[in-house]
């Protein structure tokens, strides 16, 4: 579900410290605020609140560098957070 994920960041103390914006199926999401992050030996994990007002958790794997999007809450239940890919559907098979 959660093809193409692109995580911009701003550098800090490290190289691509913090995630400004994303982008998920072809969406951009601006980061509006960073409501938490924490880090393990093995990841970096940063729960956002973006611009379409929903929450996101981002994790970032240190050995990779490849970002993942863990967890979606939408601000309210019946709206679509992100669009399918194209020519896929939010229909059930």
């Amino acid at each position: 579900m959660f093809r193409d994920l692109k995580v911009e960041c701003r550098a800090g103390y490290k190289a691509d410290e913090t995630p400004i914006r994303f982008t998920v199926n072809e969406r951009r999401f601006e980061i509006v605020e960073i409501l938490d992050r924490w880090y393990d030996p093995a990841a970096d994990y940063f729960k956002v609140k973006a611009d379409d007002g929903c929450f996101y958790l981002l994790k970032r794997d240190r050995a990779s560098t490849e970002w993942s999007l863990r967890y979606v809450r939408t601000a309210e239940p019946a709206t679509p957070v992100i669009p399918p890919p194209p020519g896929a559907s939010r229909e059930p098979h």
